[in-house]
């Protein structure tokens, strides 16, 4: 199994099916994962209570691998992944990013992730539109807290 088809298997039963026991079936339990919470997450335990915040949000998951490049045993991929929101308002959304991965017998055994989840939270409606601006004026925090934002 190519390193594209690992990644495209994992998204598709772990986000676009939500299925949490996938989670287990792709992900080595001593596989390390970086970039989505504070610290590396460590094998499926880890994993799990994040995709279920996600999928507690959103559903519809769609990834899509715009661009990649593969070796033996690791991939570089561009992607986007759309969804819907699962609140009253189901806005469309869409959270693009990048990923590193090393698959083996068709598992992730390691992987970084740089996903925009700034521009996914304003998507949701959780952030100003303009979060990332507003940061970069030291703004964001009197625009959170209800203060004027210019």
């Amino acid at each position: 199994m190519s390193q594209r088809e690992a990644i495209v298997n994992w998204f598709r039963r772990v986000w676009t099916e939500e299925d949490e026991s996938a989670i287990d079936t792709y992900f080595v339990g001593e596989g390390l994962a970086f970039g989505l919470s504070e610290r590396p997450m460590q094998g499926p335990p880890d994993f799990k209570p994040f995709h279920r915040a996600l999928c507690a949000q959103l559903t519809g998951f769609r990834f899509t691998i715009d661009d990649y490049v593969e070796s033996k045993d690791r991939i570089w991929a561009i992607c986007h992944l759309d969804a819907v929101t699962r609140d009253a308002a189901a806005r469309p959304v869409t959270l693009r990013g990048f990923l590193t991965a090393t698959c083996r017998d068709g598992r992730i055994v390691e992987a970084y992730n740089l996903w925009d989840f700034l521009d996914l939270y304003a998507q949701m409606g959780q952030l100003p539109r303009d979060a990332f601006a507003l940061g970069l004026a030291g703004k964001l925090g009197a625009a959170r807290a209800g203060g004027p934002a210019a």
